[in-house]
């Protein structure tokens, strides 16, 4: 019974499938549910799609949330009900249809799995080592199982081109979409349910501003709550203050948190570094969206505008023209240099001129004079640069030029000035003969110009600076040896004038800069220019005692010509004014062009007169002088026939008189004329008609022709007496002032350095305001200044005495003003 039961049990096991088998099973079956499932999940699938679509063309959006929460919901919905259908409708496979799939996947023949799932009708032993035997062989037939690739293809071409459709379309709107792809679709599929269950809430207010950095100099920009395109500069801070919402927001694109201000508002702040779309997401919805393009700031661009060189008014100054331009203002510009024969050198560096505050366009003409510098008359490589508030620098492209330097008129100043260049560009002073060459050159203008008679202030300094070279260790030259043979050779040029000059530049330099900052008061500001102008006191009044006891004159530094004291009075006066109202931008102009005048009058020097201007000049005052007889006897011969014209009798002899005195006066005027001008040729003339009338016994037409005689003659002695005002050749002398009109107050010089209250012309008359400068009631004309004012108040005079409109009682006083001279 045991033996027989065992053999049941046996014959069971051999008819359930191996362990392989039934794996293959399942994955057969597995198959076969996908290729049921497929067709089931595409109706769903594209409505779906339908609604991601129009998401990510921003088309739900626009409808507000509420409305986009329901669609949402209504698709949603209309997918699950479409994939519930489907799936209802489904006959899934059981294990004949997934043995059946498995047996044609793997192209097995007589059906095997069916086979083995057979049972033997017979249990004896001899049954069973037969069934066994069978089993064997159809197992092993089923090594190579196969279960095949699903396939859901299996379906209507129609079907397949709504596929395709649905494929191509999300693939479609997904490249339109760009790079908005994603915050369109996390807006399109933010589901809020409390908008459906009640009436909305009031939309959430959104107040966003950007903030400039502070070196452009713009106002904040306000922001719209929706979508806006701008362009901001790089570094501007973007501020969003949200109210409405309970908690907090969202900002795409900006690595930024929203921090509260109360229960229902928050606020964030952050800086734009990059260019992006930038989505402000809150309470289930997008707020405001903004596209912000991100602006860099460029470098300043500066340039030359020509080339530097000498300025041409005075010849040693360098003139620097130049111009900038930024994206949103230079606040700084500078010059640099390099000495061309040693370029790892200390630069020079001069600060270029600027308008206030920061312009995008700025320019112009920088005058400075450098001819105090080492490197004066030496190549050197020039460069600009300018920066901006952010503090980027552009620089201009190199220029080589030669800067210029002072023209000494002195031969042993020369000859310092060219001791001073050989040092500058010598590399190191290892070299002992080329160090002793120098040295002994030096020397050797000090022992001449010594013997010569110059100043001991300026050769026994020559002879020091000499053993001091001598004695140097260091292998550069030392600066103080450089410094204190420019200071020579000023004193072999200026003479006494040298100190003074120092002090003069010091003020000027002083005052330069505090009207350059913004921190000096009023009240340092005059006392600076006070002290400004008490140098130019002290220098005017060393130039006129140096020029009286060498019997020359001065002239404004290597152009040769006379210096115009009228033209720096009217400057001072300018910026006296400006002080006075305090306006310290007119201050500036005004020392912009007192500045040049400084500059002549430091460099300054005394002039031998020429000989021949010499003679000229006292042939012109000769002249003058007989002019002035000229004019009183023609005065007295027109009053004598005007008198007889009115009376209406007739004197033959005394006109026969007149008529030879007359006659007289005109040969005069014919050998003067080839001196004083066409003025004489005219009065001649005039002349010969009066002594031709006189003989006829013609009164009236005779002093018409007199009268006209006289006119000649004045004219011609008011340019005669211009002409010597302006004419070098006065020893102690300045050039006061500018010519104007006969008669105005420009044939007279400037009242610049006396009190300026009461002044008058020499006739008592009150001047007007504005004709003259002046220094204050407490400071006293130099005495050399005081001689050189008389003389063009006697030229006045003379032009006055033959002006026949003047009153006899004032042409009486002219008269007697002018005997004793």
């Amino acid at each position: 019974m045991a033996d027989r039961n065992g053999r049941r049990d046996r014959l069971n096991r051999a008819t359930h499938l191996p362990r392989r088998l039934t794996r293959w099973a399942r994955a057969a079956r597995a198959v076969l549910v996908f290729e049921a499932v497929w067709p089931v999940i595409w109706p769903p699938l594209g409505l779906l799609a339908v609604y991601l679509c129009a998401a990510l063309l921003g088309l739900p959006q626009r409808l507000g949330v509420a409305a986009n929460s329901l669609l949402l919901a209504v698709d949603g919905l209309a997918a699950l009900v479409a994939l519930g259908i489907g799936i209802a409708r489904i006959r899934w496979p059981d294990n004949a249809a997934a043995q059946a799939r498995l047996t044609r996947a793997s192209g097995l023949k007589h059906d095997p799995i069916a086979a083995l799932l057979d049972s033997p009708a017979q249990t004896d032993a001899d049954s069973y080592l037969l069934w066994r035997a069978h089993r064997a062989r159809v197992l092993a037939s089923t090594r190579r199982l196969r279960v095949g690739l699903p396939w859901p293809w299996r379906t209507t071409p129609g079907r397949l081109a709504f596929r395709g459709g649905i494929i191509v379309a999300t693939v479609l709107c997904l490249w339109l979409s760009g790079p908005m792809a994603g915050p369109r679709l996390t807006a399109a599929l933010t589901f809020n349910p409390t908008l459906l269950l009640g009436a909305p809430a009031a939309p959430p207010s959104v107040t966003a501003w950007v903030t400039p950095p502070p070196y452009t100099g713009r106002p904040p920009v306000l922001l719209p709550a929706h979508d806006a395109t701008l362009t901001v500069p790089k570094g501007s801070r973007l501020t969003v203050t949200v109210s409405g919402v309970t908690r907090a927001p969202k900002l795409d694109g900006l690595a930024a948190t929203f921090h509260p201000l109360d229960s229902d508002s928050f606020q964030m702040d952050g800086t734009l570094d990059q260019s992006g779309l930038f989505v402000l997401r809150g309470r289930g919805d997008t707020l405001a969206r903004w596209q912000i393009m991100i602006q860099p700031d460029a470098p300043p661009i500066i340039a030359f505008a020509g080339l530097p060189g000498p300025d041409s008014s005075d010849g040693y100054s360098l003139r620097l023209p130049w111009r900038a331009v930024d994206d949103y203002g230079v606040v700084s510009a500078h010059m640099t240099a390099h000495l061309t024969s040693h370029p790892n050198t200390p630069a020079l560096s001069v600060t270029l001129a600027m308008p206030d505050g920061a312009a995008t366009k700025v320019g112009g003409i920088q005058v400075t004079d450098l001819s105090a510098n080492p490197w004066a008359g030496l190549p050197v490589a020039m460069q600009l640069d300018a920066e901006d508030a952010a503090g980027q620098i552009g620089r201009s492209p190199v220029e080589t030029v030669t800067l210029p330097e002072r023209t000494f008129m002195d031969a042993y100043a020369r000859r310092v000035i060219a001791i001073r260049k050989s040092l500058v560009q010598l590399p190191d002073l290892h070299d002992r003969n080329q160090r002793v060459a120098i040295v002994q050159e030096i020397l050797e203008t000090a022992a001449e110009a010594s013997a010569a008679g110059k100043s001991a202030s300026a050769t026994l300094p020559l002879f020091g600076t000499g053993w001091q070279l001598l004695r140097a260790r260091q292998a550069a030259v030392p600066g103080d040896i450089i410094d204190a043979l420019w200071q020579v050779a000023l004193h072999f040029e200026q003479g006494d004038a040298a100190d003074t000059a120092q002090s003069l530049a010091q003020a000027e330099a002083a005052l330069q800069k505090a009207l350059q900052g913004n921190g000096a008061s009023s009240a340092e500001l005059t006392k600076l220019m006070q002290q400004m102008q008490s140098a130019i006191l002290q220098h005017l009044s060393t130039l006129m005692q140096m020029a009286q006891r060498q019997g020359g004159q001065v002239q404004a530094g290597s152009a040769g010509k006379p210096f115009d004291l009228g033209q720096l009075a009217r400057q001072l006066q300018a910026m006296q004014q400006a002080a006075k109202s305090g306006d310290v931008n007119a201050m500036r102009q005004a020392m912009a062009q007192l500045q040049q005048s400084l500059q002549q009058l430091a460099q300054a020097r005394i002039a031998q007169p020429d000989p021949k201007q010499m003679a000229a000049r006292a042939q012109a005052e000769k002249d003058l002088g007989a002019l002035q007889q000229m004019m009183k006897a023609q005065a007295q011969l027109l009053d004598r026939s005007t008198s007889r014209a009115q009376s209406g009798s007739s004197d033959p002899a005394a006109e026969q008189k007149d008529a030879a005195a007359q006659a007289a006066l005109q040969r005069a005027a014919k050998a003067m004329a080839g001196r004083v001008g066409p003025g004489m040729t005219a009065a001649g003339q005039s002349m010969g008609q009066a002594a031709q009338q006189l003989g006829q016994g013609q009164d009236a037409p005779a002093g018409q022709a007199q009268s006209q005689a006289l006119q000649a003659l004045q004219t011609a002695a008011n340019a005669l007496g211009r002409q010597l005002s302006s004419q070098p050749g006065q020893s102690g002398g300045f050039q006061m002032g500018s010519g104007n009109a006969p008669g105005q107050g420009g044939d007279m010089p400037l009242d610049g350095f006396n009190s300026g209250n009461g002044m008058t012309d020499p006739l008592g008359r009150p001047l007007a305001n504005g004709q003259g400068a002046s220094f204050g009631a407490d400071v006293h004309l130099p005495e050399g200044l005081q001689q050189a004012r008389l003389r063009a108040i006697l030229q006045e005079l003379r032009s006055k005495a033959g002006d026949r409109s003047l009153s006899p009682a004032a042409l009486d006083y002219i008269e007697r003003l002018l005997q004793p001279f």
